[in-house]
């Protein structure tokens, strides 16, 4: 299957015994085939490299959004602790308020003990 006739430039034909497409241009030699087929050879090899990189890249950004929820549940259990602490704390410091706020009251009425300052 010819093309030669319509555009000298541009004319492919088939080669059915090696199964590749080569130009009819009178001033292309083997030597340019060859490099020709090698810069595909290299392209196919580009292109498989870019997919496996594409690929890497996707697990490692699965990678981050799991570390990420991650470290989401840690700092929200890190939160809930200090806030649990945190009240604890308060609570120890309105118990401690109210021992205080009883002090006169024991003072007078004779029952107070140092430990109580403690």
């Amino acid at each position: 299957n010819t093309d030669r006739g319509k555009n000298h430039e541009t004319a492919f034909h088939y080669d059915s015994c090696r199964g590749g497409i080569h130009r009819c241009c009178s001033g292309l030699n083997e030597d340019e085939i060859k490099i020709t087929r090698t810069q595909v050879r290299n392209l196919k090899i580009l292109y498989n490299e870019c997919t496996t990189i594409m690929d890497t890249f996707g697990l490692i950004l699965e990678s981050i959004n799991a570390l990420r929820e991650e470290l989401n549940i840690n700092i929200n259990t890190q939160i809930s602790a200090l806030r649990e602490g945190f009240n604890a704390k308060i609570d120890a410091i309105s118990t401690r308020n109210d021992q205080i706020a009883e002090l006169p009251r024991k003072c007078c009425n004779g029952s107070f003990r140092a430990s109580e300052l403690r």
